[in-house]
């Protein structure tokens, strides 16, 4: 076994926890660090997808003010790739929101929906963290 390993780090906390808590075997937590590794991975998703929608907004306006040239065959499949991520997050939200005259607040409500989901998930963690 790898000393450096993840996997190695986690099978010891497991044991190190169980150990401060006399009568306590390693199988009965493993449950609840599934579910906190289940967390820490829909956390992590989410920043991936914050960061996302932000590299997109941003892009959008370099292309609107001709800062970027979209006739690149680099820039313009990046283009896509973020839209076909992003498209199906915003459709939903479009639909609801007025139109603004050219001003899409989609993505600010679905970072807003992210942070919210991000709240919930931390307060999930700090019920069964203790």
């Amino acid at each position: 076994m790898n000393g450096g390993s993840p996997s190695y780090a986690m099978a010891r906390a497991l044991h190190e926890c169980c150990d401060a808590m006399p009568g306590v075997a390693p199988l009965d937590v493993l449950p609840l660090w599934a579910m906190f590794i289940g967390l820490f991975i829909a956390n992590l998703l989410l920043d991936v997808l914050f960061w996302i929608i932000i590299i997109q907004v941003i892009l959008s306006w370099l292309l609107a003010f001709n800062v970027l040239n979209v006739q690149s065959g680099g820039v313009r499949a990046f283009v896509i790739a973020l839209d076909r991520i992003t498209a199906p997050l915003y459709r939903p939200i479009r639909r609801i929101l007025p139109d603004f005259g050219g001003i899409d607040f989609s993505p600010l409500v679905i970072l807003i929906v992210i942070q919210v989901i991000k709240r919930l998930l931390a307060g999930v963690a700090l019920d069964f963290g203790g």
